[in-house]
């Protein structure tokens, strides 16, 4: 064999080898839409599934922040009752009514001493009241 007829066969080899891809390629092409559509399901089955577990998680992320503030709001009242009784019991009891220690409202002992300022003007006027009662001390004069 010569080298023209070398030529020659490989030649013919390559244009039939593309002859070949070109239809095979063609063949599954024609089936990439149908490839393409199975595949656009399963994506939107997925999505579907992505956002059905979102939802759920957001749902709970609710129901938690649902309930913590429930139980902040349950737990508030009962000091604002003994709030409200101990001020109640101070306004009857106390010994100085004009001299008040306890706010006006709960939500005060809350804001502090820089935003209560009745507070800090009365401390400055009026030493603290002591806890407890103590005897007066005799003098020579009560003697």
């Amino acid at each position: 064999m010569t080298i023209i007829e070398i030529s020659i066969i490989a030649i013919v080899a390559i244009i039939i080898a593309a002859i070949a891809g070109f239809l095979i390629g063609r063949q599954q092409s024609d089936s990439s839409p149908e490839q393409l559509k199975h595949l656009t399901e399963a994506h939107e089955l997925q999505l579907a599934k992505l956002q059905t577990e979102l939802d759920s998680y957001r749902q709970q992320v609710h129901q938690y922040h649902e309930k913590t503030a429930n139980l902040l709001v349950s737990m508030a009242a009962p000091y604002k009752d003994m709030f409200d009784h101990l001020t109640e019991g101070y306004e009857k009891l106390g010994n100085d009514p004009t001299h008040k220690i306890l706010p006006e409202r709960a939500g005060a002992l809350l804001d502090g001493p820089e935003n209560d300022d009745t507070a800090a003007s009365t401390d400055a006027i009026t030493p603290p009241a002591a806890d407890y009662y103590t005897e007066p001390t005799p003098t020579a004069e009560s003697k």
